[in-house]
């Protein structure tokens, strides 16, 4: 969250971003992540189209709005 929460409106993440990044070699438990976020309304798929390979998140702009308002 930090990632995304640290740049532009448009910023995205992969889930081999966030291996890299964290260190964390388990594919499934970065897509554990991804889906408990975007259960709870905190990010949304770029694309939900994409193919496995190409699927990013972004922030949801909703949440991103709710926080600031606070």
């Amino acid at each position: 969250m930090d990632y995304l929460n640290g740049g532009h409106d448009d910023r995205t993440i992969t889930n081999k971003m966030v291996r890299d990044l964290s260190g964390e070699d388990d594919v499934n438990k970065v897509k554990k992540a991804f889906q408990k976020l975007r259960k709870l309304g905190k990010i949304v798929p770029v694309n939900e189209k994409s193919n496995a390979f190409d699927f990013s998140y972004r922030l949801n702009k909703n949440e991103t709005d709710k926080n600031i308002g606070s």
